[in-house]
């Protein structure tokens, strides 16, 4: 009532009878002491006891601390955007809050994520004894992603991994996985599908871990998906599913049962043959049994070269747009690093192009080049040096009859594109002052928010 921070501190051994209902939006923490206490009074517990309680002390103020910075924080986000007979809250609204609006408010803004739809729609209706003065609950996002593409079916693709050197612009994967739920939660919310090109688990790519990769997006995209159905449901009466997985050829043919059921209700797997001109049969390529092969040869690392290169190209035909972030400059088994090369593919075929170039990688690369900088990184010195097996790549494009551009060239190429500014280069229905706030932005909210914008001037009905 009194608009106060609050941190839930949980205690409970086994269970409660009745808890107060007006926590389900607070932080909450695990008590561990008490379990120690209760289960024994020996030397080992005790000592365990001390452990956690200097633990969990310190971890209580730490969230108190930072609950009632993080209130403070959107609900400063918050005021400019209220208007007369509006309100801004610092968090998710409770019944119990909105009892204690002032008389006459008609819509309330509250901090992302937006809550489930069932449970605004339980507020709306207990807020006020007039059912036709309904309050309007919403968030900034939520505000943004409210409007219809011209078709249900049309598809956003994401570019994403990890980037190397994302800590020299003082990111991390962390910041990369939030920005990704961001983005895809606000996708899905104005009705399109997302579209990205990645494996579900780095074994199928490499037998093991992937520098770079230390999370899995494909499983991760799953997830926000899953997590936040309800909010979907009645976007569209005929959804397709909202993720769509493109994976290149041989690499879906190492999937197993395990692998398809993780798809569910939420994602169509995209698996693509292999590349209709490759020129090689499969005496020279030896798969297993199920088609799979690993690049583990020259010619075989040119056929994969060869068939992520028409994954991505298949991909940007379908999808209406594209965003690009992080990406990394090394250790990919394409011709270019992945996010770089799906970037030039939508530039060249004119593509609404989103660029995130603050946590590194391929999309900063990406955005420097257009900007008309000078990267060290695109040289074919630097590519000889940094990308095992690179000569011997470019030797099996000439073998058959293939001469790609030059790091050199490349570079040329898309300098010359950005010379007549970003917003007529990315074609993304930014302005050039847009498309440099957003390479430059470090916060994914307001990211997601300018994102969303461009869309909508550009797709939007």
């Amino acid at each position: 009532m009194a608009g106060r921070p609050m941190v839930v501190v949980d205690a409970l051994q086994s269970q409660v009878v009745r808890l107060f209902p007006y926590i389900g939006n607070a932080p909450t923490l695990r008590w561990r002491a008490a379990l120690a206490t209760a289960a024994t009074t020996n030397r080992t517990w005790e000592k365990q006891r001390r452990a956690w309680e200097a633990e969990d002390a310190a971890r209580v103020v730490e969230a108190a601390l930072l609950e009632a910075l993080r209130r403070q924080y959107d609900y400063r986000r918050l005021l400019p955007r209220v208007s007369e007979q509006e309100i801004a809250l610092g968090t998710a609204p409770e019944a119990l809050t909105l009892a204690y609006i002032p008389t006459g408010t008609k819509r309330v803004w509250y901090p992302d994520p937006p809550l489930g739809r069932e449970e605004v729609d339980r507020l709306k209706l207990a807020s006020v004894a007039d059912p036709t003065q309904r309050l309007h609950l919403t968030t900034p996002l939520t505000e943004v992603a409210n409007w219809q593409p011209y078709s249900e079916s049309q598809a956003v693709a994401v570019s994403l991994s990890g980037a190397t050197d994302s800590e020299f612009f003082g990111g991390s994967p962390e910041h990369l996985a939030i920005f990704a739920d961001d983005v895809v939660l606000y996708l899905l919310l104005a009705g399109l599908q997302v579209a990205y090109g990645g494996v579900l688990g780095h074994d199928a790519l490499t037998g093991g871990a992937v520098e770079g990769d230390d999370i899995n997006y494909v499983q991760r995209l799953l997830s926000v998906a899953r997590s936040y159905s309800p909010l979907l449901d009645g976007i569209s009466t005929a959804r397709p599913k909202p993720i769509q997985n493109w994976v290149a050829w041989p690499i879906h043919c190492k999937y197993g049962d395990d692998e398809y059921r993780m798809y569910g209700q939420e994602a169509v797997l995209e698996a693509l043959d292999a590349p209709p001109d490759l020129e090689i049969g499969p005496g020279v390529l030896s798969p297993s049994d199920s088609g799979f092969f690993d690049p583990d040869s020259p010619v075989r690392r040119y056929a994969w070269a060869r068939s992520l290169t028409f994954m991505r190209e298949a991909m940007g035909k379908v999808t209406a747009a594209r965003i690009v972030v992080g990406g990394k400059l090394t250790g990919y088994l394409g011709l270019w690093p992945g996010v770089l090369e799906e970037g030039i593919i939508a530039l060249r075929a004119g593509k609404p192009l989103y660029a995130l170039g603050v946590l590194g990688g391929s999309a900063r690369l990406l955005t420097d080049l257009l900007q008309g900088a000078d990267r060290e990184e695109m040289s074919t010195a630097w590519f000889t040096a940094h990308t095992e097996g690179w000569d011997e790549l470019r030797t099996q494009y000439a073998r058959f009859g293939r001469s790609p551009l030059t790091p050199e060239a490349l570079a040329a190429e898309l300098k010359s594109i950005g010379s007549a500014g970003l917003a007529l280069a990315l074609n993304n229905g930014l302005s050039d002052a847009e498309n440099l706030e957003l390479i430059a932005c470090d916060d994914s909210q307001r990211a997601v928010e300018l994102i969303l914008s461009g869309l909508g001037r550009k797709l939007g009905g």
